[in-house]
Parts: C-alpha cells; sequence; structure tokens
C-alpha cells in the first residue's frame, strides 16, 4: 500500500525531484512541496514518499511539523549544495530568479532600487505602482523589495493575483492569501500569522486593539490562552464562524471589510511588535481584468482603490456616511462600495502604516491610480541594458559550470553573448534568462557539438528558411 505523504515527508517528484511537504489543501490531494529554492502545488498522485522529515527527532513529530510550516523558507534537503544550485537553475530555466537568491543576481536595477527605497523611506506615499512590459522584471524586482523590506525591518506580504485561485473581485481570497504569506521580522526571528498575533496579545497587561471588531476578541483570547482552532479559521478567512459570530463574507462587495482588517494588522505590527510598518506586494495586478462578468471588473477596481485610500490615510474612510444607491451601499464622500451585511468603515485608524506596491503592465489600468490619486508614484521599468545583460550571462555561465561541470570558454563567449542578444533583442529578460538557460544545456547534452549549430538550427526553425 502506498503511504500518503504528510507535512515533514520528504518525497520524489517525478519532474520537480526530491522536496519536502510544507503544506496541503483539499483533504491533502494537493501537497505545497519546497524544491530546494522553489515552492510548487502538486498533486499527491505524482509524487512517492521517500522518507520521514531528515531533522525531525524520533517522538517529535509534531513540533517539527509545526517548525516545517512556520518556516518553509528555510529548508534545503539533506544532500546538499548541488541540489539548492540546480534547483536555482531550474527557476532559470523558467525565466525567473527565486526569491532566496534574488538580491546576488540583480543586475543593472541601481536607480530603480534607489527609488524603491526612497519610497520604502518616505512616509508621504502609501502606494507605489511598478509598471513594466511581461518579463522585464517586475516579479523580480518585488523579491528585492520583499527581502530589502524585511531588513529594514517592515513585515512583509508577497500576493501574486491569479484569476482562478486570487481573484481581485473577491477580496477575501486575496486577505486570506495576504495572512498565509504574512512575515513580520521580530527579535525572535521571522513571525507568521498567527505567532504574530500570540506576541502581540501578551506585549503588554492590558487588552490590545480591544476596539477592533475582528482582531480585539482573538486578541482576548489569546491572551487568555482560551482561543480555538475555529476561531483561528475563521479570522484567517478558511471557513466557518468563531465562537463570538465571526465570520467573514466571500462578496465581490466586501473590501471594506478586508481594508478594515489589513489596515488593522499594519496597527497590530507596528504598535504591538515594534516594525515599522506593513508592506503589501501585489504581483499580476493586470491579471483583474480577466472576469467572467462586467461587474466583477467593476469590484476589483474598487478593491484597488480601496486599498490606494486606506495606504494613503484618506480621512473620509473614518466616518463617511454610507447610503445606498440601487442595490449598493457607497460611500458618501469616497465613492467606494461597502457590504450590505457590514458595514463598518475601510480604516481602522490613521496612520494605517501600509504601503502597498501594485505591479502591473503597460496599457491596463494605471490611469486609474493616478485618477484615484494626482501624486500616485509610478516606477516603469525598461528591457536590461546590454551592459548588466552581459554581467548576467557570465555569471550565469560560471555558475553552471561550477553546477554541472560544463564549461564555456571566453573565445566562446563573447561571439554565443552577441548570438543571444540579436535572438532577444527585442524581447524581454525573461526571454533572456530562458535562452541562456537552454544555451548551456545544449552544451551539457550535447558537448562535441559547437554552440553555433544551435543558433543555426533555431533561426531555420524561426525563419523557415535554411540556414548559412
Amino acid at each position: 500500500m502506498k503511504t500518503a505523504p504528510t507535512v515533514g515527508n520528504e518525497i520524489e517528484h517525478r519532474t520537480y525531484g526530491r522536496g519536502v511537504v510544507v503544506d496541503t489543501r483539499y483533504r491533502d490531494v494537493d501537497l505545497l512541496v519546497r524544491f530546494g529554492y522553489l515552492e510548487r502545488w502538486v498533486r499527491r498522485t505524482d509524487v512517492t514518499v521517500r522518507s520521514r522529515y531528515p531533522y525531525e527527532e524520533e517522538g517529535d513529530s509534531r513540533r517539527s511539523v509545526a517548525r516545517i510550516r512556520r518556516d518553509r523558507t528555510s529548508f534545503v534537503p539533506s544532500g546538499a549544495s548541488t541540489f539548492a544550485e540546480k534547483s536555482i537553475l531550474e527557476a532559470f530555466r523558467l525565466g525567473i530568479v527565486p526569491n532566496n537568491a534574488v538580491e546576488s543576481w540583480t543586475f543593472g536595477r541601481d536607480n530603480e532600487i534607489q527609488e524603491m527605497v526612497a519610497w520604502l523611506k518616505n512616509q508621504a506615499y502609501g502606494s507605489l505602482v511598478l509598471e513594466g512590459e511581461y518579463g522585464t522584471g517586475k516579479t523580480h524586482l518585488l523579491g528585492f523589495l520583499y527581502a530589502k523590506a524585511l531588513e529594514m525591518n517592515y513585515a512583509v506580504c508577497k500576493i501574486g493575483f491569479d484569476p482562478s485561485e486570487t481573484p481581485a473581485a473577491f477580496p477575501k481570497r486575496v486577505y486570506r492569501r495576504a495572512i498565509q504569506e504574512l512575515r513580520v521580522p521580530t527579535a525572535q526571528g521571522l513571525l507568521r500569522f498567527r505567532e504574530a498575533l500570540y506576541a502581540a496579545a501578551h506585549s503588554q497587561p492590558s487588552a490590545v486593539m480591544s476596539d477592533h471588531l475582528y482582531f480585539g476578541p482573538i486578541l482576548k483570547k489569546a491572551a487568555k490562552g482560551t482561543i480555538r482552532q475555529s476561531d483561528w479559521e475563521a479570522l484567517e478567512g478558511a471557513h466557518g464562524q468563531s465562537a463570538d459570530g465571526i465570520g467573514l463574507h466571500d462578496h465581490t462587495t466586501s473590501a471594506n471589510i478586508y481594508c478594515y482588517l489589513l489596515s488593522g494588522l499594519g496597527h497590530l505590527v507596528v504598535e504591538h511588535l515594534g516594525a515599522l510598518g506593513l508592506i503589501l506586494l501585489f504581483d499580476e495586478v493586470e491579471t483583474a481584468s480577466t472576469v467572467s462578468y462586467g461587474y466583477q471588473w467593476s469590484r476589483s477596481l474598487n478593491f484597488f482603490k480601496g486599498l490606494s485610500f486606506i495606504a494613503n490615510d484618506h480621512e473620509e474612510l473614518l466616518d463617511e456616511t454610507v447610503k445606498k444607491t440601487g442595490s449598493t451601499h457607497c460611500g458618501a464622500k469616497s465613492g467606494l462600495v461597502y457590504s450590505g451585511w457590514q458595514r463598518h468603515r475601510y480604516l481602522y485608524s490613521i496612520p494605517s502604516y501600509l504601503k502597498i506596491v501594485f505591479a502591473i503592465t503597460p496599457g491596463t489600468f494605471t490611469n486609474r491610480f493616478r485618477e484615484w490619486d494626482s501624486e500616485q508614484p509610478v516606477l516603469t521599468l525598461q528591457t536590461m541594458a546590454n551592459g548588466p545583460r552581459r554581467q548576467l550571462f557570465d555569471k550565469f555561465v560560471d555558475y553552471y559550470g561550477e553546477t554541472f561541470n560544463v564549461h564555456l570558454g571566453w573565445e566562446e563567449r563573447e561571439p554565443a553573448f552577441v548570438r543571444l542578444s540579436q535572438r532577444i533583442q527585442d524581447g524581454t529578460t525573461r526571454q533572456f534568462i530562458k535562452a541562456m538557460t537552454e544555451m548551456m544545456d545544449f552544451r551539457r547534452f550535447y558537448p562535441d557539438k559547437p554552440l553555433v549549430s544551435l543558433f543555426r538550427d533555431r533561426i531555420s526553425l524561426e525563419s523557415g528558411v535554411s540556414a548559412p
């Protein structure tokens, strides 16, 4: 009988190789597995259990599983550096750089980094639009900003929008993802959501945030040690209600509920855990336009507007009148949509301690952010210049060579780089990364063939004519 994998098991996947299970969903049908520096949701039927977690002590499985769930990013399987190095190369094969290596693989973005760090330090601006064509490096820079923000003592969440799993039209699903991705830097290390609330609940003898409609009751229970699993699941937006009747709606009109929660979370990490603020990094924002119905698009825009307003501390969100217009409840001053079930305010308090980055492709709805705030900062990314691209190329070739003992002599590098640059002349950084990975794979698997044959074959296929 095949052993069912659980959190902490070391597994083997037919495509990604060896990894460790760090989370599950859908009653363990899907497994979140850490393959070195990559995390992927995979089907349970596609993996084979190799062993229990290698560092788990006998008789201490619950503690080990809790540790894996708490900080799954720290795991590198036994066996080593070679596995980790290969995992980084697997990320390059997809045209991306893994988060754990983003700082050492950033080239030619000094100006953009300076602007982002200046924005982090400037409390006058709560939101930033990061605009760039697909593949120019928006996700990469978000990863860099993630690491930099933690270094500067900000709590951070990084959320990628997805039309199927994290659609902007349904704020609850975005909030749920934010809670899962929350990391709060403290003297005790990086805390996740539950640990952060426990620490905040015991940060002072008196009740913490007792006036907050959602966090108040939970923090009170955490301080007394009476909190239950159902309480956590209700607050995290998983399902059900707590014993106090706390339940979070999954309606498209409920943006006020989740903006209120996120602004409350910003207050909590600063006032009770000592962070500088809470950074929300939203990637693939343009996917919000991929909807089944027109009203979902307008609800997505409403959610983004609400997020922009709370990050920039719009005072009208504290006490504006909510009026019903037709079937919709709207703020008299802001025009924001409110839930008909729970019409409480968008903003918990001022300052909100929130800073939000929206990464988006041009021509979608950057102008919407400018309509909501005429002074909205927009950082536009251009394709990587030739000089930094060459630095990336040389470092990658050396790294690949050290990992697989496959080398490219200096006499071959210059013509190879020129050929790649010509092929990707109007392309993106992501395409260039994929192309140079393909080039080194070719050298690895066909060591006796000259690299020029790879480019000749590729040119022939793409042009449909014989290459010279």
